[in-house]
């Protein structure tokens, strides 16, 4: 195996937290996102309320969640104790969301390093109607919180 490549990294540092949802209900939380003016991050958290995305951009802001408990959701499945989240660069963010607009389900997923892997399940409607993936990863802007507790860890 490539230990140099994304998947290896990703591999490395065991799963904080995990979601399944259907497709559509991302996709048009993501639309929200898209529309605020002079983003450049993403803040994408997991925690045992469901799925949140904050972006802040020069002329608003939007903050979209997408609880858990709540019935019709969208979410499938739910996999952590306690809240995880990260700032990703936009750009790379909806990239890895291109997969959307033919997925059936999507899973997110963030390692304890921080790093986001994005998984759309797409069926097969040609050929005997087996899944198949879309898989994106990323790793997270630093965060200067991080630095600090890097820092006082180390004294």
């Amino acid at each position: 195996e490539n230990t140099a490549s994304l998947a290896y990294a990703f591999r490395s540092s065991p799963i904080a937290a995990r979601i399944i949802l259907k497709s559509e209900w991302l996709k048009e939380a993501l639309l929200e996102v898209e529309l605020v003016t002079g983003v450049t991050c993403c803040t994408v958290a997991l925690g045992p309320d469901g799925l949140t995305l904050a972006a802040i951009g020069n002329l608003g802001e939007c903050l979209i969640k997408l609880p858990s408990k709540n019935e019709g959701s969208g979410i499938v499945s739910l996999d952590c104790t306690k809240t995880h989240g990260r700032t990703y660069p936009l750009d790379s963010f909806l990239s890895g969301m291109k997969g959307l607009d033919i997925a059936e389900e999507t899973c997110i997923s963030i390692n304890e390093a921080g790093m986001i892997a994005i998984q759309h399940q797409v069926l097969d409607l040609v050929g005997q109607g087996s899944p198949n993936f879309v898989d994106f990863i990323m790793s997270c802007l630093q965060d200067d919180e991080d630095d600090e507790t890097r820092t006082l860890k180390n004294q």
